[in-house]
Protein backbone atom coordinates (compact mmCIF):
# COMPACT_ATOMS: atom_id res chain seq x y z
CA UNK A 1 0.00 0.00 0.00
CA UNK A 2 1.50 3.42 -1.28
CA UNK A 3 -1.08 6.46 0.73
CA UNK A 4 -1.19 9.77 2.12
CA UNK A 5 2.60 11.02 0.28
CA UNK A 6 3.66 14.21 -1.35
CA UNK A 7 6.24 14.03 -4.20
CA UNK A 8 7.89 16.70 -5.40
CA UNK A 9 10.24 16.58 -8.50
CA UNK A 10 10.86 12.87 -7.68
CA UNK A 11 12.88 10.39 -9.97
CA UNK A 12 13.21 13.21 -13.02
CA UNK A 13 16.69 12.67 -14.03
CA UNK A 14 16.69 9.53 -15.64
CA UNK A 15 12.83 9.86 -16.96
CA UNK A 16 11.23 8.59 -13.54
CA UNK A 17 8.35 9.33 -12.42
CA UNK A 18 6.78 10.12 -8.68
CA UNK A 19 5.50 6.77 -8.82
CA UNK A 20 7.49 4.45 -11.10
CA UNK A 21 6.74 0.98 -11.28
CA UNK A 22 9.01 -1.97 -12.76
CA UNK A 23 8.79 -5.55 -13.16
CA UNK A 24 5.53 -7.68 -12.56
CA UNK A 25 3.57 -6.77 -9.25
CA UNK A 26 1.29 -9.06 -7.87
CA UNK A 27 -1.24 -6.38 -6.15
CA UNK A 28 -0.54 -2.75 -4.83
CA UNK A 29 -3.10 0.03 -3.92
CA UNK A 30 -2.07 3.85 -4.35
CA UNK A 31 -4.49 6.03 -3.04
CA UNK A 32 -4.50 9.91 -1.72
CA UNK A 33 -1.20 10.24 -3.07
CA UNK A 34 -0.45 14.17 -4.05
CA UNK A 35 2.73 13.86 -7.23
CA UNK A 36 4.07 17.16 -8.58
CA UNK A 37 6.33 16.89 -11.52
CA UNK A 38 8.50 19.80 -13.43
CA UNK A 39 10.77 19.54 -16.91
CA UNK A 40 13.87 17.70 -15.87
CA UNK A 41 17.46 19.31 -16.96
CA UNK A 42 18.46 17.85 -20.85
CA UNK A 43 22.11 16.52 -21.69
CA UNK A 44 22.98 15.79 -17.93
CA UNK A 45 26.00 13.92 -17.25
CA UNK A 46 25.13 10.16 -17.04
CA UNK A 47 21.48 10.49 -17.57
CA UNK A 48 19.28 9.67 -20.00
CA UNK A 49 17.17 12.27 -21.72
CA UNK A 50 13.92 10.39 -21.30
CA UNK A 51 10.54 12.73 -20.21
CA UNK A 52 10.04 11.88 -16.86
CA UNK A 53 6.39 11.54 -15.46
CA UNK A 54 3.57 11.86 -12.86
CA UNK A 55 3.46 8.18 -13.20
CA UNK A 56 5.42 5.98 -15.26
CA UNK A 57 5.29 1.70 -15.62
CA UNK A 58 8.81 0.71 -16.81
CA UNK A 59 7.86 -2.46 -19.14
CA UNK A 60 5.01 -4.17 -20.49
CA UNK A 61 4.64 -6.65 -17.86
CA UNK A 62 1.52 -7.57 -16.04
CA UNK A 63 0.96 -4.82 -12.95
CA UNK A 64 -1.70 -5.44 -10.62
CA UNK A 65 -1.71 -1.74 -9.15
CA UNK A 66 -4.97 0.26 -8.61
CA UNK A 67 -4.24 3.91 -7.84
CA UNK A 68 -7.69 5.61 -6.15
CA UNK A 69 -7.95 9.50 -5.46
CA UNK A 70 -4.58 10.70 -6.66
CA UNK A 71 -3.66 14.24 -7.37
CA UNK A 72 -0.67 14.55 -10.47
CA UNK A 73 0.22 17.82 -11.56
CA UNK A 74 2.53 17.89 -14.42
CA UNK A 75 4.11 21.82 -14.81
CA UNK A 76 5.79 21.88 -18.52
CA UNK A 77 6.95 25.38 -18.08
CA UNK A 78 10.30 24.83 -18.54
CA UNK A 79 13.75 27.29 -19.70
CA UNK A 80 15.11 26.28 -22.85
CA UNK A 81 17.97 22.61 -22.05
CA UNK A 82 15.04 20.91 -20.08
CA UNK A 83 12.62 18.33 -21.38
CA UNK A 84 8.81 18.43 -20.28
CA UNK A 85 7.41 15.51 -18.02
CA UNK A 86 4.48 13.51 -18.95
CA UNK A 87 1.31 12.90 -17.17
CA UNK A 88 1.21 9.11 -17.16
CA UNK A 89 2.88 6.47 -19.42
CA UNK A 90 1.95 2.84 -19.55
CA UNK A 91 4.42 1.21 -21.82
CA UNK A 92 2.22 -1.43 -22.52
CA UNK A 93 1.99 -2.98 -19.02
CA UNK A 94 -1.67 -5.08 -17.90
CA UNK A 95 -4.07 -5.70 -15.06
CA UNK A 96 -3.47 -1.71 -13.66
CA UNK A 97 -6.20 0.25 -12.41
CA UNK A 98 -6.97 4.01 -12.52
CA UNK A 99 -10.24 5.63 -10.76
CA UNK A 100 -10.76 8.83 -9.89
CA UNK A 101 -7.65 10.60 -9.84
CA UNK A 102 -7.25 13.96 -10.51
CA UNK A 103 -4.68 14.92 -13.70
CA UNK A 104 -3.66 18.42 -13.80
CA UNK A 105 -1.33 20.59 -16.15
CA UNK A 106 -0.15 23.58 -14.34
CA UNK A 107 -0.86 26.11 -18.19
CA UNK A 108 -4.72 24.85 -17.66
CA UNK A 109 -4.45 22.79 -21.17
CA UNK A 110 -6.46 19.97 -21.01
CA UNK A 111 -4.77 16.84 -19.44
CA UNK A 112 -7.20 13.24 -18.87
CA UNK A 113 -6.07 9.49 -18.66
CA UNK A 114 -8.31 7.30 -20.81
CA UNK A 115 -7.74 4.57 -18.35
CA UNK A 116 -9.68 6.30 -15.96
CA UNK A 117 -13.24 6.11 -16.23
CA UNK A 118 -13.97 8.76 -13.39
CA UNK A 119 -10.77 11.35 -14.25
CA UNK A 120 -10.98 14.76 -13.40
CA UNK A 121 -9.47 17.49 -14.42
CA UNK A 122 -9.88 20.10 -12.13
CA UNK A 123 -7.02 22.98 -10.58
CA UNK A 124 -6.71 21.28 -6.74
CA UNK A 125 -6.33 24.20 -5.46
CA UNK A 126 -3.02 23.46 -3.39
CA UNK A 127 -1.64 26.31 -1.87
CA UNK A 128 1.29 26.91 -3.51
CA UNK A 129 2.18 23.50 -5.38
CA UNK A 130 5.46 23.40 -6.80
CA UNK A 131 7.10 25.91 -3.83
CA UNK A 132 7.33 23.77 -0.75
CA UNK A 133 10.74 23.83 0.97
CA UNK A 134 13.40 20.90 0.71
CA UNK A 135 13.89 19.53 4.66
CA UNK A 136 16.57 17.82 6.49
CA UNK A 137 15.19 16.01 9.04
CA UNK A 138 11.53 14.10 8.50
CA UNK A 139 10.48 15.24 11.71
CA UNK A 140 9.61 18.41 9.56
CA UNK A 141 7.30 17.14 6.94
CA UNK A 142 4.42 18.37 8.90
CA UNK A 143 5.52 21.87 7.64
CA UNK A 144 5.23 20.93 3.69
CA UNK A 145 2.04 22.52 4.18
CA UNK A 146 2.42 24.10 0.30
CA UNK A 147 0.66 20.75 -0.72
CA UNK A 148 -2.37 21.51 1.30
CA UNK A 149 -5.83 22.53 -0.30
CA UNK A 150 -7.17 25.91 -0.51
CA UNK A 151 -10.35 26.47 1.11
CA UNK A 152 -13.10 25.86 -2.29
CA UNK A 153 -10.92 23.60 -3.34
CA UNK A 154 -13.21 21.10 -5.98
CA UNK A 155 -11.33 17.82 -4.80
CA UNK A 156 -12.82 18.65 -0.99
CA UNK A 157 -15.27 15.38 -0.57
CA UNK A 158 -14.52 14.16 -3.51
CA UNK A 159 -12.22 11.18 -3.17
CA UNK A 160 -13.96 7.22 -2.88
CA UNK A 161 -15.15 6.02 0.62
CA UNK A 162 -12.53 2.81 -0.67
CA UNK A 163 -13.94 0.65 2.44
CA UNK A 164 -17.43 1.10 1.37
CA UNK A 165 -16.25 0.24 -2.09
CA UNK A 166 -13.49 -1.94 -2.32
CA UNK A 167 -12.73 -2.91 1.75
CA UNK A 168 -9.76 -1.20 1.57
CA UNK A 169 -9.17 0.31 5.34
CA UNK A 170 -7.98 3.70 4.63
CA UNK A 171 -6.56 4.49 7.81
CA UNK A 172 -7.91 7.34 10.13
CA UNK A 173 -5.41 10.14 9.10
CA UNK A 174 -3.95 12.24 6.00
CA UNK A 175 -0.27 13.35 5.61
CA UNK A 176 -0.14 14.97 8.33
CA UNK A 177 -2.27 13.81 10.55
CA UNK A 178 -5.51 15.33 9.91
CA UNK A 179 -8.59 13.19 10.77
CA UNK A 180 -10.17 11.70 7.71
CA UNK A 181 -13.90 12.31 8.33
CA UNK A 182 -17.05 11.88 6.16
CA UNK A 183 -16.00 11.23 2.40
CA UNK A 184 -12.27 11.18 1.83
CA UNK A 185 -10.78 14.17 -0.29
CA UNK A 186 -8.71 13.57 -3.08
CA UNK A 187 -4.96 13.56 -2.99
CA UNK A 188 -2.50 13.91 0.03
CA UNK A 189 -4.06 16.11 2.37
CA UNK A 190 -7.70 16.92 4.12
CA UNK A 191 -9.34 20.38 3.78
CA UNK A 192 -9.62 22.25 6.59
CA UNK A 193 -13.15 24.14 5.95
CA UNK A 194 -14.15 23.31 9.85
CA UNK A 195 -12.05 25.68 10.95
CA UNK A 196 -10.84 29.58 10.55
CA UNK A 197 -10.18 30.91 7.04
CA UNK A 198 -6.11 31.31 6.13
CA UNK A 199 -5.14 34.15 4.24
CA UNK A 200 -4.30 32.78 0.48
CA UNK A 201 -0.84 34.05 -0.86
CA UNK A 202 -0.39 36.29 -3.50
CA UNK A 203 3.38 35.02 -4.21
CA UNK A 204 6.10 33.62 -2.69
CA UNK A 205 6.67 36.89 -0.63
CA UNK A 206 3.52 36.53 1.60
CA UNK A 207 3.67 32.25 1.71
CA UNK A 208 5.10 32.26 4.51
CA UNK A 209 2.13 33.91 6.14
CA UNK A 210 0.01 31.69 4.73
CA UNK A 211 1.69 28.74 5.62
CA UNK A 212 2.17 29.98 9.34
CA UNK A 213 -1.73 30.70 9.68
CA UNK A 214 -2.80 27.01 8.36
CA UNK A 215 -0.44 25.58 10.83
CA UNK A 216 -1.96 27.04 13.67
CA UNK A 217 -5.43 25.54 12.08
CA UNK A 218 -4.05 22.43 11.71
CA UNK A 219 -2.72 22.64 14.91
CA UNK A 220 -6.29 23.51 16.39
CA UNK A 221 -7.97 20.80 14.62
CA UNK A 222 -5.84 18.12 16.53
Amino acid sequence: VVRYNISKNDGRKNGYAGIHAFGPITSADVYNNTVYISPSQANQAGASNEAPAAVKFRDGSTKNIRLFNNVFIVSTSGADGTIAPQMVVTNGASGFTFLNNDYWNTDGSPATNLSDADAHNLNPMLLAAGQGPTFDSGDDLQDLLAYSLRDGSPLTDQGLNLFAVYGIDMGTGDFFGQPITGLPDIGAAESNLNSAPAPEPAGLAVLSAGLLALRRRRHAAR
